[in-house]
């Protein structure tokens, strides 16, 4: 009888800790889903918002340098255009297809690009520490400035 209680307790325990863990498993990765759909809508939105914020300043930038401000609208052409107007190739976009190293370049040529456009707005070379660290100050000052395009080389 002593072998028969344990065994049947070893085997309620095997049957309880087993259900607790499989509705544990079930109820953690409806929660993981819900968490990653959580994280991707937020993503989503931080991207259309920080999409739209750039557009709208690159509009007004492109409008400054005699490019049509319509090109800030479109996806990828409008960072092949900021660069060209940057003094840039434009085909340096292409640098973000390779791992790692790719978007180091690409930023880089950029910022050299940022750097070439406050010039030419008649800002410092100093500007660009905006560009670097507050890129938001940077697009809205050089959108709403009263300042004309002028090309330094």
């Amino acid at each position: 009888m002593g072998i028969k209680l344990v065994y049947n307790t070893l085997m309620y325990t095997t049957y309880f800790t087993t259900n607790t863990l499989t509705s544990t498993t079930t109820s953690s990765s409806s929660d993981t889903l819900a968490l990653l759909i959580s994280q991707f809508m937020a993503y989503t939105i931080f991207y259309i918002i920080l999409y739209v914020f750039t557009s709208i300043c690159n509009a007004q930038i492109f409008k400054k340098a005699g490019v049509k401000p319509y090109i800030a609208w479109i996806p990828f052409y409008n960072t092949w255009k900021f660069l060209e107007i940057g003094g840039q190739n434009g085909a340096y976009i292409f640098f973000n297809l390779i791992p790692f190293v790719g978007a180091i370049i690409y930023a880089i040529f950029a910022f050299m690009a940022a750097h070439r456009i406050g010039k030419n707005l008649g800002k410092s070379g100093a500007f660009l520490l905006l560009n670097i660290f507050l890129f938001p100050v940077w697009y809205i000052w050089l959108a709403v400035d009263k300042s004309k395009w002028k090309v330094v080389k």
